[in-house]
C-alpha cells in the first residue's frame, strides 16, 4: 500500500509538471504572435517585464528589444517566461523582425 502511495504521488507531481509546462508553451506562442503581428516602429515599446498571478499559469514575462547590429533594419525580440511553480524551467525564446520594405505599387 504504501509503494502504491509513493506511485500515486509522483504521478501527480508528473501530471502536473507536464501540465504546467504545456501552459508555458500556449503562452509563448500567444506573446510570440502577438509580438509577430505589431508594428515594426512599436516594438520598442514592449520591452520590460509583467507578472501574471492568474490561473491557468502564474508567471513572470520578460521582454527585451534589442536592434540587431549594423544599422540593417532588423530587431531581435527576446521573450522570457518563468513559471512561478519552480519545478517548471524558465524558457527563452528569440524572434527577429525586419522592418521590410515598402511596396511601391506602381514600381518606380
Amino acid at each position: 500500500m504504501l509503494g502504491l502511495g509513493g506511485m500515486l504521488v509522483h504521478g501527480a507531481r508528473t501530471a502536473t509538471q507536464i501540465s504546467s509546462r504545456s501552459m508555458r508553451t500556449a503562452i509563448e506562442a500567444q506573446q510570440l504572435n502577438r509580438l509577430a503581428a505589431l508594428a515594426y516602429d512599436s516594438l520598442d515599446a514592449q520591452a520590460g517585464c509583467e507578472t501574471v498571478s492568474t490561473p491557468p499559469l502564474p508567471h513572470a514575462r520578460c521582454i527585451a528589444i534589442t536592434n540587431v547590429g549594423g544599422g540593417i533594419g532588423a530587431k531581435q525580440v527576446r521573450l522570457i517566461i518563468s513559471p512561478n511553480n519552480t519545478a517548471v524551467q524558465p524558457d527563452t525564446t528569440y524572434l527577429t523582425r525586419s522592418k521590410g520594405q515598402t511596396a511601391n505599387p506602381l514600381g518606380t
